[in-house]
């Protein structure tokens, strides 16, 4: 699996973030590498996402987007439903509401 996460933005901007796993997990927005939080383990951490937000200027966008998003599950890739599981209660902790597709 791998995830994209869609932030509630600005009409002008956009606000999507890939939780990918090459083999380890890695943070981009786009082709762009964004934080690569534990080059040596490849599942999701806990508080992987409570890292990005403290970690980075991107951080600082997502806070200030609504709370409501949305977090798109891909059956390809090297992630897993335990990195899944992980993931959705940082963000539920993080005091996000995510809604979750499957495609």
């Amino acid at each position: 699996m791998k995830f994209t996460l869609i932030f509630t933005s600005h009409e002008n901007s956009d606000l999507t973030l890939g939780c990918v796993f090459v083999p380890n997990l890695l943070w981009v927005r786009g082709h762009r590498k964004v934080l690569n939080p534990h080059p040596n383990e490849p599942r999701y951490q806990k508080n992987d996402f409570l890292g990005l937000l403290e970690q980075t200027d991107l951080g600082r966008e997502i806070n200030q987007s609504r709370q409501s998003m949305c977090l798109v599950v891909h059956q390809i890739g090297h992630g897993s439903s335990a990195c899944l599981k992980l993931l959705t209660e940082d963000l539920l902790e993080s005091g996000f509401e995510p809604k979750v597709v499957y495609l």
